[in-house]
């Protein structure tokens, strides 16, 4: 029966109109604190989801086969000569264009992980007073303008070390395997955990509180 009691003067708390009102405003409160960090989730992710694209773009084109892959003609043409020579220049072509892929995906995945370090360091600045939002842009931006001058020379590198002997081209894939790009990036804008779980917590602690009154 107590025990009935203190339910019903718990439901009869929570029919009271201020005790909504208190809990409306909460409510409103979490949802503004939401958007905000989502807004700035988005700030943050809208420079690296540009350079994505780019490279993407890049990345299809030759995957598609709209564009030829052409680095080793141009800045190598006697190596470049003597392996069409041996194995065919449609065969140097294929080659060359699955080495430039799988130095597209190396370079983007170290490229990610730079960014990510990038993004922790940037919370010292904010703490100085200084924007982190643009530091991190600046920063990332400088890293994704060394990019393609990076895959182009892994490009030539592995071009150049191809073997003329045997009967088809080989390359050791091995020396480019590691951590898969997955092509989607999500910055966490949040150096103390899930702000989200945090916001859960909150949200349960001030309905508590609201219930005691």
């Amino acid at each position: 029966m107590l025990r009935g009691c203190l339910d019903a003067g718990r439901a009869s708390r929570l029919d009271d109109p201020d005790i909504g009102a208190a809990i409306e405003h909460v409510q409103r409160i979490v949802e503004g604190e939401t958007f905000e960090i989502r807004r700035t989730l988005r700030k943050y992710s809208l420079c690296l989801e540009n350079q994505r694209r780019v490279l993407q773009e890049r990345r299809q084109r030759l995957l598609r086969g709209i564009d030829t892959p052409s680095l080793l003609r141009s800045t190598n043409p006697d190596w470049f000569s003597q392996l069409a020579s041996k194995f065919g220049a449609e065969a140097v072509f294929a080659t060359e264009r699955e080495v430039t892929l799988c130095w597209i995906d190396h370079c983007w995945s170290e490229h990610l992980a730079e960014v990510a370090e990038i993004r922790e360091g940037v919370y010292l600045l904010s703490m100085g007073g200084l924007s982190a939002i643009d530091n991190f842009n600046r920063q990332i931006s400088e890293a994704f303008r060394r990019l393609p001058e990076q895959i182009d020379e892994g490009v030539l590198t592995t071009m150049r070390s191809l073997p003329l002997e045997g009967d088809a081209l080989h390359w050791n894939k091995e020396t480019l395997l590691g951590p898969s790009s997955t092509w989607t990036f999500m910055i966490n804008d949040n150096p103390m955990g899930d702000i989200f779980e945090r916001l859960g917590r909150r949200i349960k602690r001030l309905t508590k509180q609201l219930l005691r009154l």
